[in-house]
């Protein structure tokens, strides 16, 4: 399930590890919320790495520097059995789609390890699997649709339009408020 993405939800410092309270409090908050994106920020020469439990599935993670030295890290997706996935480093942005080659807990690891003094702040979105087309609900409907509900289902689209425009310009301000 798409909503439950971050199932295993773990974050993991190579200083140091984050009390177990706060990683239960970040999955249950995860999973109530249903979110996919997060951001946060790292310190300088540390990693942080996000873990969710995937089956057959379509997997993208999309990344953004915000704020913080050159606005670069290193970005690394580990399949079961440590397999690697994909690895990009000192990048700014990117994203990564690719189907899993098999059902397990998939790693997402942010370094700052290159960085001595700049901390930085980063933009994530996780997405496992496709989200729940309206369409499919829509086929096990026996009758024509209403004019009203031929509507919704184009709102619906345009509305998740809507939301990925408003992720984007909202990450471009807040990088350009922070170089400006």
């Amino acid at each position: 399930c798409w909503c439950c993405m971050f199932l295993a939800a773990r974050a993991a410092m190579t200083r140091g590890r984050v009390p177990a309270g706060a990683v239960a409090l970040l999955a249950l908050l995860a999973t109530m919320t249903q979110a996919t994106e997060l951001t946060f920020d790292m310190e300088p020469h540390h990693t942080a790495c996000f873990y969710a439990e995937v089956k057959d599935e379509e997997v993208t993670v999309e990344y953004q520097v915000v704020y913080g030295g050159r606005l670069d890290i290193d970005v690394e997706v580990k399949g079961p059995g440590d397999r690697e996935i994909w690895r990009q480093q000192r990048s700014q942005t990117g994203t990564h789609t690719f189907d899993a080659p098999s059902p397990g807990e998939y790693s997402f690891c942010f370094s700052n390890q290159f960085s001595t003094v700049a901390h930085k702040t980063v933009y994530i979105d996780i997405e496992v699997g496709d989200e729940a087309e309206i369409q499919d609900d829509i086929s096990t409907h026996h009758t024509a649709l209403t004019q009203m509900e031929t509507m919704l289902v184009e709102i619906h689209g345009s509305l998740k339009k809507v939301e990925g425009f408003q992720t984007r310009h909202r990450l471009r301000e807040a990088t350009h408020r922070l170089t400006a």
